[in-house]
């Protein structure tokens, strides 16, 4: 199965999506951000969506529930790139 990469830059965590993403994929990025941050404590995680064409209701529920949880784990989340379309589906 492919992965998406996490970059870790002084103590951000950087992970830019340039991948069409479909569940399982979405599910293991999931998991690879929370355990990188158990692993090693990060101060922020920027999730860049700027090169995503199409983000379906579970994509979008499961990259804010990634955000929540690592929040909770003490790391600020930014998700950034995001175009007006986007933004409105991971709000609903």
């Amino acid at each position: 199965m492919e992965r998406i990469p996490i970059l870790r830059v002084g103590g951000v965590l950087l992970v830019s999506i340039q991948v069409e993403l479909y569940d399982a994929l979405v599910s293991q990025l999931q998991e690879d951000v929370l355990l990188t941050i158990e692993r090693r404590p990060a101060e922020g995680l920027v999730i860049d969506v700027s090169a995503v064409l199409v983000l379906d209701t579970f994509t979008a529920r499961a990259l804010a529930q990634t955000a929540q949880m690592a929040n909770l784990m003490g790391t600020r989340t930014v998700v950034a790139g995001l175009r007006p379309e986007i933004a409105l589906t991971l709000t609903e």
